[in-house]
């Protein structure tokens, strides 16, 4: 399943967002579903995608990698 570039290398999927195949309207839709009813899921995966940019994505880190 093609879910779409270098997005792959940002999200960690189920882990700091969610990977969707690009062209699968059900499984966005049920992914939004599910957000919207777990907003407990909504702030664990904004607090580990937050994180995983600090770690990984801030340009200090990036220049001496």
């Amino acid at each position: 399943m093609n879910r779409v570039g270098g997005i792959k290398a940002q999200i960690d999927d189920g882990k700091t967002g969610f990977l969707v195949d690009p062209v699968d309207i059900q499984e966005t839709a049920d992914k939004l579903v599910y957000l919207l009813s777990n907003p407990s899921v909504c702030q664990e995966l904004s607090k580990a995608a937050r994180e995983s940019v600090r770690m990984n994505f801030l340009l200090p880190r990036m220049m001496y990698n």
